[in-house]
């Protein structure tokens, strides 16, 4: 066995996923309006698969007293068409999204019926989700907007995955990152790559005084590794202090500490890394990292929730990475349907030299 560098690999990834707290609202408000997820299928076990239903979030702003249904339909993606990226237009397989239905409300994280048909889909392959007013068309003032997370930057998450917003007969790009989750018939979850899986976002407000006064995530290893770096998505009060600490149960490994006076900025949220000794990280034992203020000055931590544990599978590094919080140095609570935005660098990777490959040959 050997340690081989592994160039600063975060974990959990930061992929094409976001920590900023605030959104955009997309929105459809007459007949022949569409909201369109665009991007490749991801799911974790790179499989060709069958979608049965599609979940997302509507925005904050659902205007139904006119009575307009919706219709959810999955379409190929345009090659002849664009930029932006869009769908053909033609609706492969379609579900009713009812106007009285009670889930078809603002903020609301839907889960449709089933499909008219099973989709299936290779993995990597490009489809687009489209969304947009039933066949009755518009009625009335009916107007739906749809929840777009804002990102690291107001493009990611890439050149060829999105969403984009269809008025008055033409396609634009949205930015930002959409929400979405795809329901595979074998109980599984996947996503489209660009996309993220989230019912919402998660903040906790900490200092030394407050309950809990810890927070970030629990987590295991797959692999032998040793980390260099810890890091967590953060809004920082004035003169708000904190360390970023890894821990094995509740034995601290190693710690690093931020000063408020020696960061960018105050009011928006960033993320927060710093060096630690590099440190050995085994499988079979449970991590944490956390968050610790040293003043009573607040820090934020920024997260995510899912409805379900299971839609964790959609994300990088599934369900081995869920938030975890504590009081004054006591047990961790852990809390399934939550992650927060707080991980580790790995610097390195133990392996089995024979499985190293050097110009085609066995390095062992």
């Amino acid at each position: 066995m050997g340690w081989v560098a592994a160039n600063g690999l975060m974990m959990p990834s930061l992929g094409s996923v976001q920590w900023s707290p605030g959104s955009v609202f997309p929105v459809i408000n007459a007949t022949g309006g569409e909201y369109a997820i665009v991007g490749r299928v991801w799911n974790k076990d790179h499989a060709t698969k069958s979608i049965e239903r599609v979940q997302f979030c509507f925005g904050n702003a659902v205007v139904k007293t006119g009575g307009s249904d919706l219709i959810l339909s999955l379409q190929d993606v345009s090659l002849t068409a664009g930029p932006p990226y869009q769908p053909d237009g033609t609706r492969d397989q379609t579900v009713a999204i009812a106007n009285a239905d009670a889930g078809f409300a603002a903020n609301a994280w839907y889960r449709t019926g089933v499909l008219s048909a099973n989709r299936s889909v290779a993995y990597g392959e490009r489809l687009a989700v489209v969304i947009g007013f039933g066949g009755a068309g518009r009625l009335g003032s009916d107007t739906v907007n749809f929840t777009v997370r804002n990102s690291l930057s107001s493009r990611l998450p890439g050149l060829d995955a999105g969403s984009a917003l269809k008025t008055g007969g033409t396609w634009a790009a949205v930015g930002g990152v959409p929400l979405l989750l795809l329901e595979f018939s074998d109980g599984t979850f996947g996503t489209l790559d660009g996309a993220i899986a989230t019912s919402g976002g998660d903040t906790t407000v900490l200092n030394t005084g407050s309950s809990p006064d810890e927070a970030g995530n629990t987590f295991t290893v797959p692999f032998p590794c040793k980390v260099d770096a810890l890091w967590a998505g953060v809004q920082v009060a004035s003169g708000a202090d904190f360390d970023l600490v890894l821990y094995n149960g509740t034995t601290q490994l190693a710690s690093g500490s931020i000063d408020a006076n020696a960061i960018e900025a105050l009011t928006a949220s960033r993320l927060a890394q710093v060096p630690i000794a590099e440190t050995v990280l085994l499988p079979g034992n449970t991590y944490y990292v956390a968050v610790k203020p040293t003043t009573a000055n607040n820090v934020t931590l920024y997260g995510l929730d899912v409805v379900d544990v299971a839609h964790f599978d959609a994300w990088p590094n599934g369900r081995d990475w869920i938030k975890a919080y504590r009081t004054d140095a006591g047990a961790w609570t852990a809390s399934d349907t939550h992650r927060e935005w707080a991980g580790v660098r790995i610097s390195a990777i133990r392996v089995d030299p024979a499985m190293l490959v050097n110009n085609g040959g066995l390095v062992g």
